[in-house]
Formats: C-alpha cells, structure tokens, sequence
C-alpha cells in the first residue's frame, strides 16, 4: 500500500484493510513457498512464523521467523547465512550478530542466554509476486523461546492476545499500524525514535482503544513519550 496519511487510513473499510491484510498473508505464503524456506530453516533447529503474519495482523510486507537451534554457534550461523546466498533470487542479506556483541559490551547480565544471531534477506525476485523485491523476511537463531527480547511475562501476553483477537479488533491493529508506520517515518525526519508498535496491541487489548484519537490520547499516558512527539501525533493529517 502506497503512503497515505491520517485521514486516508480512517477512511479506508474494514473490508478493505482484511483483503489487503489477506493478499500480504498469500504473497507471503508464495515467497516461503518459492524459497522452500522453513524446511532449510529445520535443518537448523524449529522454526515458527511470528509478528503480524503469526497473529493475521500483516501491515508490511515483513516475514517474521524465530529459529530455536538445536546447536546455537556463530559457525552454524555463518553456514545459514552463506546457504541463503546460495539461493536463486536472493539478490542480500543482511546478518547482525547480537549474540556475541551484547555479551561482549556487557549488555548481558551473567548467566544470560543472549539474544541470537539475525539474518535478514531483500531484494527479493518471486516471479509469482509482482512486488517481491520490496518483501524483507527476518530470521533470529535462539537458544529458546525466551529469549530475542521475549520474556516469560511477554510470551504470556501473546498468547493472551491471540486468544482475544477478534476481526474487529484485528482491522483496529491494522489501522494503528498502518498510522504509526507513517508517523514514525515523519518522526524520524524530526529527530525522533519511531513508535514502538508492541504499544498497538496494549492500546487495544488492556486499553480499550478502538481509533487512531483513541490510540493518540492513549500515547499521551506514556510517561516516557516526549510532548513534542504527542503534539506532532495530534496535528497529523
């Protein structure tokens, strides 16, 4: 979907945000399906889809996959990421070793698991998808699922949250992310860091918000959300 600002979000149906939420989960089935992906992915460990194509809330044409590795080592890693190099139509990739690094830094406290080992491929050339090559599927190799920023506290509220999806609040999530996405990149320009959208499925599950003013007068609570940023929110067109 091409860049449209506030209004043109509100404006749009809910039937229209479900088939456009729907043609990102086909597209995206084709692109796993092109690449045989999730059975190169199981050489590596068990991998599961996650983020917005996991809880039928797609907004951006992302693919989310968490791999638990049977053997977690940055030589596995490297052997994933030159496998992915290998493959017809896969143009980059783009690895970060978070795993190493942050324990490295001491971002890691003693006796931590780590975050993982990420690598994410672009450019994408799916002849089955006329606009494959602005498709960007993410990969993390964990040691568990509890780690790569999921906590036990935050694998609950998942659950809890897939549990209470409905279709109405389903184009509620759409919409919102579709909104913030469009803030952030203004935000950006500005200076600012861009909107957290874990902050949508608060807003809609433990909140009750149903609108973008909703959500708007929601972030307004954030402590941690500067003023500037509110005020640009509440001007947007």
């Amino acid at each position: 979907m091409e860049t449209i600002g506030k209004s043109e979000i509100e404006k749009l149906t809910d039937s229209q945000i479900l088939d456009f939420e729907k043609q990102l989960q086909l597209d995206s089935d084709k692109i796993l399906e092109h690449f045989n992906l999730m059975r190169l992915l199981s050489r590596y460990g068990t991998p599961h889809i996650k983020g917005g194509k996991e809880m039928g809330v797609m907004w951006a044409k992302d693919i989310d996959i968490k791999v638990i590795a049977k053997d977690l080592s940055i030589d596995r890693w490297i052997q994933l990421c030159s496998e992915l190099l290998k493959i017809k139509g896969v143009r980059k990739i783009f690895p970060i070793n978070y795993r190493d690094y942050d324990r490295e830094v001491n971002w890691l406290s003693e006796g931590n698991k780590g975050f993982g080992y990420l690598v994410s491929i672009n450019n994408l050339n799916v002849p089955d998808v006329s606009d494959s090559r602005m498709w960007n599927i993410e990969m993390s190799l964990v040691e568990d699922d509890g780690v790569f920023g999921q906590s036990e506290e935050g694998r609950r509220a998942t659950k809890d949250w897939k549990e209470k999806l409905t279709e109405t609040s389903r184009v509620t999530i759409i919409r919102l992310k579709m909104f913030i996405a469009e803030a952030s990149k203004k935000l950006k320009e500005m200076g600012f860091n861009k909107i957290d959208s874990l902050l949508v499925y608060d807003a809609v599950f433990n909140n009750n918000v149903s609108s973008i003013d909703d959500f708007i007068k929601y972030y307004e609570t954030k402590e941690q959300n500067q003023q500037k940023v509110y005020t640009f929110l509440k001007l947007m067109k």
